[in-house]
Protein backbone atom coordinates (compact mmCIF):
# COMPACT_ATOMS: atom_id res chain seq x y z
CA UNK A 1 0.00 0.00 0.00
CA UNK A 2 2.04 2.72 -1.37
CA UNK A 3 -0.38 4.80 -2.46
CA UNK A 4 -0.99 7.57 -0.46
CA UNK A 5 -4.80 7.83 -0.81
CA UNK A 6 -6.17 9.05 2.51
CA UNK A 7 -8.39 7.17 4.42
CA UNK A 8 -11.38 8.63 5.34
CA UNK A 9 -12.19 8.84 8.82
CA UNK A 10 -15.34 7.09 10.17
CA UNK A 11 -17.10 9.19 13.00
CA UNK A 12 -19.65 7.11 15.06
CA UNK A 13 -23.14 8.01 14.50
CA UNK A 14 -26.55 8.04 16.45
CA UNK A 15 -27.71 4.52 15.95
CA UNK A 16 -31.42 4.47 15.48
CA UNK A 17 -33.44 2.21 18.22
CA UNK A 18 -36.31 0.29 17.71
CA UNK A 19 -38.92 3.28 17.99
CA UNK A 20 -37.02 5.46 15.06
CA UNK A 21 -35.05 7.45 17.53
CA UNK A 22 -31.66 7.89 17.09
CA UNK A 23 -29.09 7.30 20.47
CA UNK A 24 -28.02 10.41 22.16
CA UNK A 25 -30.15 12.96 20.31
CA UNK A 26 -33.77 12.05 22.43
CA UNK A 27 -32.54 15.16 24.71
CA UNK A 28 -32.46 17.55 21.80
CA UNK A 29 -35.75 16.65 20.27
CA UNK A 30 -36.73 17.59 24.06
CA UNK A 31 -34.18 20.54 24.42
CA UNK A 32 -35.38 22.26 21.01
CA UNK A 33 -38.77 23.83 22.21
CA UNK A 34 -37.87 24.30 25.44
CA UNK A 35 -35.25 26.08 24.31
CA UNK A 36 -37.18 28.29 22.05
CA UNK A 37 -39.99 28.51 24.80
CA UNK A 38 -37.40 29.91 27.22
CA UNK A 39 -35.84 32.17 24.50
CA UNK A 40 -39.60 33.84 23.25
CA UNK A 41 -40.44 34.33 27.01
CA UNK A 42 -37.11 36.20 27.59
CA UNK A 43 -37.68 38.45 24.17
CA UNK A 44 -41.27 38.75 25.43
CA UNK A 45 -40.13 39.88 28.73
CA UNK A 46 -37.91 42.29 27.49
CA UNK A 47 -39.98 44.14 24.90
CA UNK A 48 -42.77 43.82 27.63
CA UNK A 49 -39.89 45.55 30.24
CA UNK A 50 -38.94 47.78 27.72
CA UNK A 51 -43.17 48.94 27.16
CA UNK A 52 -43.46 49.68 30.80
CA UNK A 53 -40.42 51.55 30.90
CA UNK A 54 -40.99 53.79 27.87
CA UNK A 55 -45.03 54.18 29.12
CA UNK A 56 -43.28 55.58 32.40
CA UNK A 57 -41.17 57.35 30.67
CA UNK A 58 -44.22 58.81 28.44
CA UNK A 59 -45.75 59.60 31.99
CA UNK A 60 -42.43 61.16 33.87
CA UNK A 61 -42.10 63.59 31.13
CA UNK A 62 -45.71 64.39 30.83
CA UNK A 63 -45.43 64.52 34.87
CA UNK A 64 -42.98 67.17 34.09
CA UNK A 65 -44.28 68.83 31.51
CA UNK A 66 -47.56 69.24 34.20
CA UNK A 67 -45.23 70.72 36.71
CA UNK A 68 -43.30 72.76 34.65
CA UNK A 69 -46.72 74.41 33.29
CA UNK A 70 -48.23 74.85 37.43
CA UNK A 71 -44.93 76.47 38.01
CA UNK A 72 -44.85 79.11 35.47
CA UNK A 73 -48.28 79.67 36.33
CA UNK A 74 -47.70 80.31 40.10
CA UNK A 75 -44.44 82.05 38.66
CA UNK A 76 -46.71 84.42 36.84
CA UNK A 77 -49.46 84.92 39.81
CA UNK A 78 -46.43 85.40 42.19
CA UNK A 79 -45.06 88.09 39.55
CA UNK A 80 -48.02 89.93 39.27
CA UNK A 81 -48.83 89.68 43.17
CA UNK A 82 -45.08 91.09 43.82
CA UNK A 83 -46.06 93.84 41.15
CA UNK A 84 -49.22 94.62 43.00
CA UNK A 85 -47.65 94.82 46.13
CA UNK A 86 -44.81 97.10 45.18
CA UNK A 87 -47.44 99.75 43.75
CA UNK A 88 -49.36 99.77 46.76
CA UNK A 89 -46.29 99.94 49.12
CA UNK A 90 -45.27 102.90 46.95
CA UNK A 91 -48.46 104.24 46.88
CA UNK A 92 -48.70 104.32 50.54
CA UNK A 93 -45.11 105.47 50.75
CA UNK A 94 -46.03 108.24 48.99
CA UNK A 95 -48.90 109.46 50.43
CA UNK A 96 -46.54 108.73 53.82
CA UNK A 97 -43.95 110.88 52.60
CA UNK A 98 -46.57 113.44 51.23
CA UNK A 99 -48.19 113.76 54.31
CA UNK A 100 -44.83 114.20 56.23
CA UNK A 101 -43.79 116.99 53.93
CA UNK A 102 -47.58 118.74 54.62
CA UNK A 103 -46.51 118.40 58.55
CA UNK A 104 -42.97 119.90 58.08
CA UNK A 105 -43.80 122.72 55.87
CA UNK A 106 -47.33 123.22 58.78
CA UNK A 107 -44.59 123.03 61.41
CA UNK A 108 -41.97 125.81 59.57
CA UNK A 109 -45.24 128.05 58.92
CA UNK A 110 -46.11 127.75 62.86
CA UNK A 111 -42.14 128.32 63.34
CA UNK A 112 -42.22 131.12 61.50
CA UNK A 113 -45.26 132.80 62.40
CA UNK A 114 -44.04 132.66 65.90
CA UNK A 115 -40.72 134.00 65.52
CA UNK A 116 -42.30 136.82 63.63
CA UNK A 117 -44.44 137.19 66.55
CA UNK A 118 -42.01 137.05 68.78
CA UNK A 119 -39.68 139.51 66.76
CA UNK A 120 -42.57 142.11 66.72
CA UNK A 121 -42.75 141.78 70.63
CA UNK A 122 -39.02 142.53 70.74
CA UNK A 123 -38.90 145.07 68.56
CA UNK A 124 -41.64 146.69 70.21
CA UNK A 125 -39.92 146.27 73.58
CA UNK A 126 -36.91 147.57 72.37
CA UNK A 127 -39.08 150.68 70.55
CA UNK A 128 -40.04 151.32 74.68
CA UNK A 129 -36.72 151.72 75.40
CA UNK A 130 -35.73 153.35 72.94
CA UNK A 131 -38.56 155.91 73.85
CA UNK A 132 -38.11 155.37 77.85
CA UNK A 133 -34.48 156.07 76.82
CA UNK A 134 -35.06 159.16 74.75
CA UNK A 135 -37.68 160.46 77.23
CA UNK A 136 -34.74 160.77 80.04
CA UNK A 137 -32.14 162.03 77.67
CA UNK A 138 -34.88 164.81 76.97
CA UNK A 139 -35.52 165.15 80.76
CA UNK A 140 -31.51 165.46 81.14
CA UNK A 141 -31.66 168.20 78.42
CA UNK A 142 -34.48 169.77 80.20
CA UNK A 143 -32.74 169.41 83.45
CA UNK A 144 -29.39 170.81 81.96
CA UNK A 145 -30.54 173.45 80.26
CA UNK A 146 -32.40 174.59 83.37
CA UNK A 147 -29.38 174.59 85.44
CA UNK A 148 -27.18 175.80 82.37
CA UNK A 149 -29.46 178.64 82.87
CA UNK A 150 -29.53 179.00 86.30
Amino acid sequence: MTSSTPTPKIEPQDQATPGGHKQGSWWREWLKPIVAVVVSLLVGGVILVANVWMGSFESLRADIRDGNARLSEQIKVGNAQLHEEIRATDTRLTEQINQRIDEVKEEVRTSEARTRDELKASEARQAQRIDGIRADVKALRTDNRALGEK
